[in-house]
């Protein structure tokens, strides 16, 4: 979200993607008054635990799930981390504590396709989007 102006043209491309089916994600979200057309239109909210104060994960929950926006804790590395986000009430979860990053070998990634990717992303944004399944 920091590197994201919620100008009309990128709040037009999530209503466009949001009307065609995705699920819009707000990742690394800051609660201002500045993203309030993108949180209109989101679906879940990703929260990052470890920047974020006990205090405001806990009143962006309050603030956040009764609209039926989803909150999402990233960067969870602990136990106890997982704990609390569960009893503030966060849906989804997301770190270290789940997985570490492996270094898989193989083949290199062209640098063709990481130019593509980059370019595609840029045009996104840092804005997650997921596809609905037609069954929900």
């Amino acid at each position: 979200m920091e590197t994201v102006e919620p100008d009309r043209e990128v709040i037009a491309a999530c209503r466009k993607l949001k009307q065609a089916g995705y699920l819009i994600a707000l990742d690394d979200f800051i609660d201002e008054e500045r993203y309030k057309p993108l949180v209109e239109i989101a679906d879940i909210l990703k929260i990052d635990f470890l920047t974020t104060k006990k205090d405001e994960q806990k009143r962006l929950i309050e603030r956040y799930a009764p609209r039926g926006i989803r909150l999402a804790a990233e960067k969870v590395e602990t136990r106890e981390t997982l704990q609390e986000a569960m009893e503030m009430g966060y849906s989804y979860f997301q770190g270290f504590f789940f997985s570490k990053p492996t270094i898989i070998s193989g083949r290199r990634f062209p640098a063709s396709k990481s130019i593509t990717f980059e370019s595609s992303r840029k045009s996104i944004g840092p804005t997650s989007i997921t596809k609905r399944s037609k069954r929900s």
